[in-house]
């Protein structure tokens, strides 16, 4: 029918009955139909249909009954399709709250009629909260969630069943449709019903359910059902879809960052022995990438605390070889999951040894060679965490072929993140390397980076590179002499002269200074300006500055 063929004054007459009687129901009907035409859509709701067909909703929906309340969702639903004008008048209606439970089905009906009401229940918050936060927001209020997991849990079809979780995906971003999920054990019912939706409607399922992993005041809920032991369920038993398999095991490993949903998991699997042989044995898994992922974060989340990382080393040795065999995996995903691991429990100072026993080097030098930024941030902060007070590995690194030319080269990366990780790398080659390592660093050109660093735009990287050349300078000649040849006089002039370097910054600068002093300091223009610069601070407001700079103005007569 044409728009202009309407009788939009019938059809609200007809809506105003006083009875919602045979007729009204006949009309919602006629209405649901005719507004599956775009252009009848505007003309029934600039006209005062849809708020006469909300009107019966919510009469219907007071009444019980059944009929009518189908076919003015029905109707409603159909005329807000793609409008978002007519979404603003079911809004303005009142109706919300009647619409958020048109897909409870009562217990009594079953077969068809109960699949047409939960399908029209479904179909009506699909089409109502299209890209409208106001009526997501009303829907939620009104207990549209809790109502949708009602439906996923007792769907009547396999088809009530998708449209209940379309009808669920209309509120991601929302926080409290995601706070509620948590809260009602809404994520067990969406999770209980994983293997019974196609494999395109697992990726929705699971996408709101990732909404309250990814909300740490919220994972503690889910420690207090049955949702963690079902999420291992569907991760460990044989036959579980693949697609579901995956995402159960990446939110288990997700959850496993809450003490609280530890804790339960450490129970259900009698101990963290239990736990940490499932955790290895997906890292051992001879091709599941998933697996591999999912471990690698399981065990990177539970390495957050000293007394976690002290678990997991007392746990199955194979831990640290089996990360360490994934990062030499050319797989991106599974070589972030592994190195973040790997980092975590380098945090831990007696995982040290261990850690740099195991670690393969050449699977190191291949992350810092990776195609992505991210990769060799993670490679060059795992060596650094790894280089930290930690001579022998320090003398490992340094004599390895191409990883400290590397590390150089990475400290003119474009990505800010990657250049500071390497010039802290190569800052503590400098600050616990002997000779040797001394050596090797000038040889790759890395004081020269170092040096360049001092002026840095990172305020990190500064101080990393002034305090490592002033203790390398003063344990060795051929720092001292490398960073001379790179400009280093000139490169701590301005620093000192910097203001907005923290005082920290500036007394390592002048540490640095007294290394770089000798006669002919005085003798050169770019001396004479370093001399200056330190005198300068002898007047500065911060005391502790001030003092040494007076001690090395005294010490050097200057």
């Amino acid at each position: 029918m044409a728009a202009a063929a309407l009788d939009i004054q019938a059809l609200c007459t007809s809506l105003s009955a006083a009875t919602l009687d045979e007729s009204v129901t006949s009309t919602c009907q006629q209405i649901a139909e005719l507004a599956k035409q775009e252009e009848v859509r505007t003309p029934l709701g600039e006209g005062g249909v849809l708020v006469k067909c909300c009107d019966v909703l919510c009469r219907a929906s007071e009444a019980g009954e059944r009929r009518t309340l189908v076919q003015a969702a029905r109707a409603i639903g159909n005329m807000c399709f793609d409008h978002p004008e007519n979404r603003k008048r079911v809004l303005a209606s009142g109706a919300v709250s009647a619409l958020a439970k048109v897909m409870l089905v009562p217990e009594s009906v079953r077969g068809e009629e109960a699949a047409a009401q939960a399908l029209a229940g479904a179909g009506v918050i699909i089409n109502t909260s299209q890209d409208d936060e106001d009526i997501v927001s009303a829907l939620v209020e009104a207990g549209a969630v809790e109502n949708l997991l009602w439906l996923v849990e007792h769907a009547p079809s396999p088809r009530n069943l998708e449209f209940a979780i379309i009808a669920l995906n209309r509120f991601q971003g929302n926080k409290e449709a995601v706070a509620r999920l948590a809260r009602t054990g809404g994520v067990r019912v969406l999770v209980g019903r994983a293997c019974e939706v196609d494999e395109e409607q697992v990726d929705d399922l699971f996408h709101l359910v990732r909404e309250v992993f990814d909300e740490d005041t919220l994972l503690p809920h889910l420690a207090t059902d049955t949702t963690l032991d079902l999420l291992l369920t569907l991760r460990q038993s044989p036959g579980i879809p693949p697609k579901v398999a995956a995402s159960a095991g990446l939110l288990l490993s997700a959850a496993l960052s809450d003490d609280a949903c530890l804790d339960h998991l450490l129970a259900a699997r009698e101990g963290s022995e239990g736990l940490l042989e499932v955790c290895v044995s997906w890292l051992e898994h001879p091709t599941d990438e998933d697996l591999h992922v999912a471990g690698a974060i399981s065990i990177g989340n539970m390495a957050r605390s000293d007394a976690r990382c002290s678990t997991l080393l007392s746990g199955p040795p194979r831990l640290i070889p089996a990360l360490a065999g994934l990062v030499q995996r050319d797989i991106t995903r599974v070589q972030h999951a592994a190195l973040g691991a790997l980092k975590n429990l380098s945090n831990y100072a007696p995982s040290k040894p261990l850690l740099t026993a195991a670690l393969p080097l050449p699977a190191m030098l291949a992350a810092l060679h990776a195609g992505t930024a991210h990769i060799q941030y993670q490679g060059a902060t795992l060596l650094r965490a790894l280089l930290y007070k930690q001579p022998a590995f320090v003398t490992t690194v340094v004599t390895f072929p191409g990883l400290l030319d590397r590390l150089v080269h990475l400290t003119g990366s474009e990505e800010e993140r990657v250049r500071a990780e390497s010039v802290r790398a190569l800052a503590n080659i400098a600050r616990y390397g002997d000779a040797e390592a001394h050596v090797g660093l000038c040889q790759a050109g890395a004081v020269k980076s170092l040096v360049e660093m001092i002026n840095s735009t990172h305020p990190l990287m500064r101080m990393e590179a002034a305090s490592a050349l002033a203790h390398a300078c003063n344990v060795g000649s051929q720092v001292r002499a490398a960073a001379l040849s790179s400009g280093v006089i000139e490169a701590v002039t301005q620093g000192l002269t910097n203001a907005d370097n923290a005082p920290e910054l500036l007394g390592t600068l002048v540490a640095l200074a007294a290394r770089l002093a000798d006669p002919s300091l005085q003798t050169t223009e770019s001396g004479a300006a370093l001399i200056a610069s330190v005198k300068a601070l002898t007047k500065h407001v911060h005391l502790a500055v001030a003092t040494q700079a007076i001690s090395v103005v005294a010490a050097f007569k200057w």
